[in-house]
């Protein structure tokens, strides 16, 4: 039974880096946000596509709300997800993370609590994985005070709302090669998601960290 949860897809911005829609980029034969999309809607009982282009995306079968403002980066998105949701809890995730492992989303689920946001923690970076993470509809408040303010970091508001950060560790608990965290930016980052792809059919330790 799915989630009361309604998953935010980013599916916007410029894509610079790679030089096309990544959205549409295939992995292993298959887009990567229709591979995102196939994993949220398996957990979450909503999904909302996030901004890009309402014909192209059309053939998944969920909302797609337009860029309300157009190049000011992530977190005007977020707003505009968590204003348009149905449900008090969000999972916002990126159009780029085509090994997004539903378990991790049902793990982040389990520790909300007390908390507005619960949000992947890293050794490697010490960064935050705002992009992988749940939050609140209560966020709406600080996430429109940073806005207002000018910020467009996408963590700016994480010091006006209650916030968990799970560590690598725990993460790992359910997706041991953190494979969920795997974004694709570059044409690089694409050779290696490639590889991960193939590594899956052939590794079975690997294809169950994803079920």
């Amino acid at each position: 039974m799915a989630l009361p949860l309604t998953a935010l897809v980013l599916a916007g911005g410029q894509s610079t880096r790679l030089g096309r829609d990544k959205a549409l980029v295939k992995v292993d034969g298959t887009s990567m946000i229709e591979r995102v999309v196939r994993t949220v809607r398996s957990v979450c009982a909503e999904v909302l596509l996030l901004g890009g282009d309402a014909k192209e995306l059309a053939f998944l079968g969920h909302p797609v709300l337009p860029d309300s403002a157009l190049g000011e980066g992530p977190l005007f998105a977020l707003r505009g997800g968590l204003e348009a949701m149905r449900h008090p809890w969000a999972f916002a995730t990126s159009c780029d993370a085509p090994f997004l492992n539903p378990r991790l989303i049902e793990y982040l689920w389990t520790l909300r609590g007390v908390h507005q946001a619960v949000v992947p923690f890293t050794a490697m970076d010490r960064q935050p994985k705002p992009l992988c993470a749940l939050y609140a509809k209560s966020c709406l408040p600080a996430i429109r005070k940073v806005l207002d303010s000018g910020e467009r970091k996408m963590t700016a508001f994480y010091g006006g709302v209650r916030f968990l950060l799970v560590p690598e560790d725990n993460l790992r608990l359910v997706d041991p090669y953190l494979l969920s965290l795997h974004n694709v930016n570059t044409d690089e980052d694409l050779r290696l998601a490639e590889e991960i792809a193939l590594t899956e059919d052939r590794d079975p330790h690997v294809s169950q960290s994803k079920s």
